[in-house]
């Protein structure tokens, strides 16, 4: 890889995704990040991407394969850095690997300056940044946590941010996986976060926000995927993926390899946080940081938002909420029928 910029490069944008039913369904959209990070790791780079460690989403470091599970599907809450740069710095000053750097838009621009301002050497990195709405407290998201692990009276070994098992891509639920066979399905973290008031002060007035990607790649759901091809959406999943640089454009070849790839228009993939910053929005809550204690506050939006979660027992769901089992058949009928319908295209 070259570290020269092109000033005349052209941005291409591209719908992908991976092969496979079950892989697109655990993965939060079409399977980019995944594909483009199995396919490097292979080749013997090293990954940085975002893990869940609970209670925490962290920054981590991968080399083997077998770990890229860690880092699939976004994480709705900032990530912990811990020490992410120093990791950075060592890899690319003291070895002849590449690496893979993966974050929120202001997470890579971070890296990037890090670099800049100590004098490291870029050939050898590349950065994907994912399109970001905001995100929410460390604090808060584990308070969440244990909120609702003491009120329902059980103790989770994993969470998945949003699980397309339950009511499929677009949908807005979370999975606290307790053991093998039993976990627990829940909207109120999503409704916190989809809340547009609960995010750091920073991504109200965030720079990032704008057609200008500081990323080599940028990729995200690519929620309008029926308006520009009708065939090749997907029930299960389709990435968006705009390439930014010449770097970036040597690795294209990649998601042909590992799935479905479909060029589109620039103008087609425009999404609100290419345009503006999330606007705050209020919920009624009376939330005082100042003069309440951080619990009492978040207690408060734990009440608000909270919905009856529902028990799954080998993946079937155990309730009698007519909604529920409404949005889970759909969900998953369509699911197998498009899985179907591909097989014999």
């Amino acid at each position: 890889m070259s570290d020269e910029k092109e000033p005349r490069f052209e941005k291409r944008a591209y719908a992908f995704k991976i092969k496979g039913r079950r892989n697109r369904l655990t993965c939060q959209s079409g399977g980019a990040f995944t594909a483009l990070a199995e396919a490097l790791i292979e080749k013997g780079w090293i990954i940085y991407g975002v893990a869940y460690e609970k209670p925490y989403a962290v920054y981590e470091r991968i080399t083997e394969k077998v770990d890229l599970k860690r880092l699939r599907g976004s994480k709705y809450v900032q990530a912990k850095a811990k020490d992410v740069f120093r990791k950075l710095e060592n890899d690319l000053k003291t070895n002849d690997r590449n690496v893979l750097f993966s974050g929120t838009p202001c997470m890579t621009a971070a890296a990037k300056r890090y670099c800049e301002v100590r004098g490291i050497r870029t050939e050898r990195l590349l950065t994907i940044e994912f399109l970001c709405h905001g995100v929410t407290s460390p604090k808060l998201f584990s308070y969440y946590l244990d909120y609702t692990e003491k009120q329902q009276g059980f103790t989770s070994k994993d969470f998945v941010f949003r699980d397309k098992t339950v009511n499929g891509w677009g949908g807005y639920y979370s999975k606290f996986k307790i053991n093998r066979l039993v976990s627990k399905v829940s909207e109120n973290w999503l409704l916190i976060f989809r809340a547009d008031r609960y995010f750091r002060e920073s991504c109200f007035k965030c720079k990032y926000a704008s057609t200008q990607r500081g990323a080599d790649i940028t990729i995200s759901d690519f929620w309008s995927i029926r308006r520009t091809d009708k065939r090749f959406g997907d029930i299960n999943g389709v990435s968006m993926i705009l390439i930014n640089s010449a770097k970036a454009a040597e690795n294209i070849s990649i998601f042909a390899d590992r799935g479905g790839v479909l060029q589109v228009p620039l103008d087609s993939i425009i999404q609100p946080p290419m345009e503006h910053p999330t606007f705050y929005r209020g919920d009624g809550l009376e939330i005082d940081w100042q003069r309440k204690s951080f619990g009492e506050n978040a207690r408060l939006i734990m009440e608000h938002y909270s919905r009856k979660d529902t028990l799954l027992f080998c993946g079937i769901p155990i309730t009698l909420r007519g909604r529920f089992w409404k949005e889970f058949l759909s969900a998953n009928i369509k699911s197998y029928f498009a899985m179907i319908k591909g097989l014999w295209r």
